[in-house]
């Protein structure tokens, strides 16, 4: 068993993890959620956090199998962390990236607890130094040159098409630092 209710006196429900052959299914009873899912499931980043900080009567299995993110998730997610932490809405973009930066690139596990407080606490200054370490750790210099040239292209003309841009704005001066940068690297390597 697993989640808030271990550390806050409100909340939505209980975590029930089943360990079970094959599959993975959720079920949601009253106030509780119920977790099926296989031992190899439960290696996955998410639900190691969430074990870290449950009551188990098994022994979780401690080996993490990472995640490999693509780009555009990276990109995408911080899109929509971004509107996240300005509108002050929900943050599940805001959380993916906190999640996915810790365990890259500090090689550490946050459980439930410690990602609401960071998520919390979060601001945009923040956010893009996140997103900029995570691409420029896990993506080679001159994929991100070119994945983001052709991306700034778009960008661009979505800028002068929009009257309401400030986000495009944004992301497009994020972009923009990330290729200076990986240009500026790769004149110091040669």
């Amino acid at each position: 068993m697993g989640g808030s209710f271990l550390f806050k006196e409100e909340y939505n429900d209980i975590d029930i993890f089943i360990i079970i052959k094959k599959g993975y299914k959720e079920i949601h009873e009253e106030k509780l959620h119920i977790i099926k899912l296989t031992e190899k499931k439960l290696r996955n980043p998410v639900f190691q956090s969430a074990a870290s900080i449950a009551i188990s009567n098994f022994v979780i299995p401690s080996k993490i199998i990472c995640p490999k993110l693509k780009i555009h998730e990276i990109m995408s997610a911080y899109h929509e962390a971004a509107i996240e932490v300005m509108d002050k809405q929900e943050r599940e973009m805001t959380r993916f990236l906190i999640f996915n930066y810790y365990l890259l690139m500090e090689n550490k596990l946050l459980d439930g607890l410690e990602l609401k407080k960071i998520t919390e606490s979060l601001n945009i200054p923040q956010l893009e130094n996140i997103v900029k370490k995570l691409i420029k750790k896990l993506f080679a210099n001159t994929y991100v040159y070119i994945a983001l040239h052709e991306y700034l292209k778009s960008l661009s003309a979505a800028i002068n098409a929009e009257k309401s841009n400030e986000n495009l704005k944004r992301y497009k001066n994020l972009y923009e630092e990330i290729i200076n940068e990986t240009r500026r690297s790769k004149a110091e390597a040669a």
